[in-house]
This record gives C-alpha cells, sequence and structure tokens, in this order.
C-alpha cells in the first residue's frame, strides 16, 4: 500500500507540472505584443519551461520504473498526459527560441552611433548558455522524433527501422557526448 500512496502522490505531482506547463503556454498567449518585445521576456518563458520540462520528464522517468497496473485508471494514463505535455513543451520551446532569435537578430540591425557603441567581447557563460540552449532544443526534437516513430503502426516502423535505426542511434551518440563535453 505505501507504493500505492506513493505513486499516486507522484503522479499528482505530475498533474500539477504538466498544470504549470500549460499556465506557461496560456500566459504567453494572453500576453500583450509589448510585453513579449521586452528584453529577456523568451529567455524567462524558456528557463521555466525547461525547468518544468527537465521536472516532468524526470517524474515520467520515475514512473515507468513502477510495475503497478492498478494506476492505469488514472487520468494521467487515460488522457495520455506526458504525450500530451511533451507535444505542448516541443511546440512551444520551438516558438520560443524562434521568437527569441528573431528578437536579438532585431537588436543586432540597431545602428548607434560610434560614440554610443562600445565592442564587448562574448563571454564563456554567453557561449554556455547557447549551447545549453541548444542542447536542450536538441533534446526535444530527439524526444519527438522517438515519439513520431513510436506512434507509427508496427508495419511501417518495421519497414523504417532498418533505415532510421543507425542514423537515430548516432544522433542520440552525438547528444550524449554533447551532453558531457565542456565548452
Amino acid at each position: 500500500m505505501a507504493g500505492s500512496s506513493s505513486i499516486s502522490a507522484l503522479l499528482a505531482e505530475q498533474m500539477n507540472l504538466g498544470e504549470k506547463i500549460q499556465s506557461i503556454i496560456r500566459n504567453y498567449k494572453k500576453a500583450p505584443a509589448q510585453r513579449k518585445s521586452k528584453p529577456g521576456y523568451f529567455e524567462g518563458r524558456l528557463s521555466k519551461l525547461q525547468s518544468l520540462w527537465d521536472a516532468f520528464s524526470k517524474g515520467e522517468n520515475t514512473i515507468k520504473t513502477r510495475n503497478e497496473k492498478t494506476q492505469m485508471e488514472h487520468t494521467y494514463f487515460k488522457n495520455n498526459f506526458f504525450v500530451k505535455i511533451k507535444t505542448l513543451v516541443v511546440e512551444y520551446t520551438s516558438e520560443f527560441n524562434r521568437k527569441l532569435h528573431a528578437s536579438e537578430n532585431d537588436t543586432e540591425n540597431v545602428h548607434a552611433s560610434e560614440l554610443d557603441t562600445k565592442h564587448v567581447p562574448a563571454s564563456q557563460q554567453n557561449s554556455e548558455d547557447q549551447f545549453n540552449s541548444m542542447l536542450r532544443e536538441h533534446r526535444i526534437l530527439m524526444d519527438r522524433l522517438d515519439n513520431i516513430i513510436n506512434e507509427l503502426e508496427c508495419v511501417t516502423r518495421n519497414g523504417i527501422n532498418p533505415i532510421i535505426l543507425p542514423y537515430l542511434t548516432d544522433m542520440q551518440n552525438m547528444h550524449a557526448e554533447m551532453s558531457q563535453t565542456d565548452i
């Protein structure tokens, strides 16, 4: 019974994290254009989304290690909650990254007089942040590709697996190496 209550608590936490992720997206959709144009808006949203996603994904991995069939009646499983949230995270992480890069490009095109300009070399922290951002996006895209493959019909998957699996394995190995490499 103790295991059952711990899985119930874990499922409740997953539902809570999923709601927080959905809340970030709802707030983004409702936010006025003026707020979205402020520096740091998309960075903040990406950071919050990634933090919640990391916790949500970790919770899913913990759930997968449990072998309790009694919990399959929970809304989390009935509504395929993890897949729905994962799809939202992939979609909005990509959108936030696009908008972030677009806003960065807009600020690069602003010309100031030479008196107002000061050259600041790229810092190690900026490079690390950019690398980590790209690594997170890569991880999400890899998860999405894995999800697409898993959703294919068995016949289609059997035909495509010999073609795509070597490339997918190479990409996963590359991702593992990148996440272990220091900049």
